[in-house]
C-alpha cells in the first residue's frame, strides 16, 4: 500500500465513501458545505485550493492502484514550512478497523518529514468523532489543548486541534 498524488478519477471511488450527510461534514468540515456532492465537486474543490495554497491531495493505495483511503497536507501558514496539517482523512468504510488509516497517516509523516521537511503535523478532528481520536492518539497525535468551531449546516460542531512531532 503506498500514498500517491490524488488522481481526477480517485474521486469517484472517494465520493462513494461518503454515506449521509453527517460523514461528509465530519470528514470535509465546512469545505464541501452541500450534501449529496458529486466527484466533480472534489475536483473543483481541490484544484481550487491548489491554486490558493500550498493544498496537496493523496490518495491511499493497495497493492493493484484501487484507491483505499484519502488525505491532504497543507501547510496552515504560508510563511512556516515547518508545519503541516492533515485534513480530509478517509479509509474506505469497508475497510475501516485494520489498521489502514493509522498505517495512512505514518506515511503521511514520513512523506511530510523526508519530503516537505517539516518538524510538526497537525489535525482537528470533532470532538464527537473518538474512533478517529483513538486513531490519531495511537499514532503519536496528541491534544493541543486548542480548539476550533465550525458552523455547518447540520449544526455548530466543535473540533479539538492535535499534532505531532515528526
Amino acid at each position: 500500500m503506498k500514498l500517491r498524488e490524488f488522481r481526477q478519477e480517485d474521486a469517484d471511488v472517494i465520493c462513494k465513501w461518503i454515506k449521509d450527510e453527517t460523514s461528509l461534514y465530519e470528514w470535509s468540515a465546512d469545505r464541501i458545505s452541500r450534501y449529496p456532492f458529486t466527484a466533480g465537486d472534489l475536483v473543483d474543490h481541490h484544484k481550487r485550493t491548489m491554486s490558493e495554497e500550498k493544498f496537496m491531495p493523496f490518495t491511499y493505495v493497495d497493492n493493484n492502484g484501487v484507491p483505499i483511503g484519502h488525505m491532504a497536507i497543507r501547510y496552515p501558514d504560508e510563511h512556516d514550512k515547518s508545519c503541516v496539517r492533515f485534513g480530509f482523512v478517509i479509509i474506505a468504510p469497508v475497510l475501516r478497523r485494520r489498521g489502514l488509516a493509522a498505517a495512512m497517516l505514518e506515511e503521511a509523516c514520513e512523506y511530510s518529514r523526508d519530503v516537505l521537511h517539516a518538524s510538526k503535523a497537525s489535525l482537528s478532528v470533532f470532538t464527537t468523532n473518538e474512533k478517529a481520536i483513538r486513531c490519531y492518539e495511537s499514532r503519536g497525535f496528541r491534544r493541543t489543548g486548542e480548539t476550533e468551531s465550525y458552523e455547518l449546516p447540520a449544526g455548530s460542531w466543535e473540533g479539538v486541534v492535535m499534532e505531532r512531532d515528526l
